[in-house]
């Protein structure tokens, strides 16, 4: 309640009001640094019939590096050598933003495909000229028109757009499926909204299976777990230690850093960040994937559980696709042990709290409990006990 009070939440109406507006009118350093040259245009839900998100530079960069660092991922889903040279359809809104005054706007998967760097254009589909196009059936039908003169390897876009536009290839050319026109497209990325009840009628268009990869909002759990106070936070302190070697401060023990994060999770539902039970549903999802793999590790090396035993059990307790569950299960195969460390990290961090504020009653203050954890960089878990009981002898 406190974080609450003191964390105000905004709807758009009420930040446009008290602080956007400044921002619009080309005043710096209002919300984020610098002047906003770009905002994005949405109807949303609130009152106002057309929303402006500034949308700033570091936001763009950050995007950026969101989809390099998807690129450099997909080695592990052996995609074959010949489909990296292959075009990356990205079907979106015109990159013919609005000038306005000081400031461009229009749709964000616009201003996202008029930022693509230099060295990505070689790849891109449909290409400048086409993307520019405001009206979207003039743009459908002239990707329509270059469609048979592409190799197409990767799809990108919203799942309603993508599957209109290949029921339009597949009627203009007169053939059964879409891998008649790109015999190689093999992946297809999405995101933003749940792809469940379009994928029947999607794969209806295809003529074999393909990868799917969601780019998905994450849960407030997730960015606890990932940026701060979890992961990201534990790394930079520790590459921060310039007293400790370089092996100390960029190596790490799985238990610990995994621990740390899965610890971090637990944080926004004790500060009562959670503003309703679906907000907490990303948090407890994922803690189910972590339940789950204890008993699946377990039933692989020490139950002699079957590749497909694994499979079915991930189906039947998560929501995921069999591919992820066929991948998850690989990879238990081949790393005993190693996904267990993230519950087993967890756990030991919760008892050592505990331990703690038992020991310590009304003196225990639990940031400096943290920053017990986070000060020695990564540890092994019984040397961290002996960080946590020295600390607990030295303030009683």
């Amino acid at each position: 309640k406190a974080y609450q009070a003191a964390v105000p939440i905004y709807d758009y109406n009420k930040i446009h009001n008290q602080w956007w507006h400044r921002t619009l009118a080309g005043e710096s350093d209002v919300t984020w640094p610098g002047t906003i040259k770009y905002f994005a245009l949405s109807s949303g839900t609130s009152e106002a019939s057309t929303k402006r998100i500034p949308v700033s530079r570091h936001m763009l960069k950050s995007m950026q590096r969101a989809g390099v660092r998807q690129l450099l991922a997909l080695p592990e889903n052996q995609l074959p050598d010949n489909l990296f040279n292959c075009g990356v359809l990205m079907l979106g809104g015109s990159t013919d933003l609005n000038k306005r005054g000081h400031y461009y706007e229009g749709d964000m998967s616009g201003i996202q495909t008029a930022q693509l760097p230099a060295w990505f254009q070689r790849f891109y589909k449909p290409g400048k000229k086409v993307a520019y196009i405001t009206d979207w059936d003039q743009k459908l039908d002239e990707i329509t028109r270059k469609a048979k003169d592409w190799n197409i390897g990767f799809v990108t876009g919203v799942p309603a757009w993508v599957q209109i536009l290949f029921e339009r290839i597949i009627a203009h050319y007169g053939v059964k499926h879409i891998h008649e026109i790109w015999p190689n497209l093999t992946v297809y990325v999405h995101g933003g909204i749940n792809f469940e009840p379009y994928r029947k009628r999607f794969e209806a268009l295809l003529g074999k299976p393909i990868i799917y990869l969601e780019t998905y909002i994450a849960s407030e759990g997730f960015i606890a777990y990932q940026y701060i106070p979890g992961h990201h936070m534990q790394l930079a302190i520790a590459g921060e230690l310039d007293e400790l070697p370089r092996f100390r401060r960029f190596g790490g023990f799985t238990a610990y850093s995994e621990g740390w994060g899965l610890y971090t999770e637990r944080l926004p539902k004790e500060l009562g960040l959670y503003a309703d039970p679906y907000e907490d549903f990303g948090r407890l999802t994922m803690e189910m994937t972590r339940a789950v793999r204890l008993v699946v590790d377990t039933g692989l090396h020490a139950k002699r559980w079957t590749r497909e035993q694994v499979i079915a059990y991930h189906l039947e307790k998560l929501p995921m696709t069999r591919d992820a569950a066929t991948k998850a299960t690989e990879r238990y195969i081949v790393m005993p042990g190693q996904a267990t460390a993230y519950t087993v990290g967890m756990l030991k961090i919760v008892a050592l709290r505990e331990k703690a504020k038992a020991a310590l009653g009304p003196r225990f203050d639990i940031r400096d409990f943290h920053d017990v954890v986070l000060r020695s960089g990564a540890l092994p878990l019984d040397l961290l006990e002996q960080q946590v009981d020295g600390w607990i002898a030295a303030t009683r």
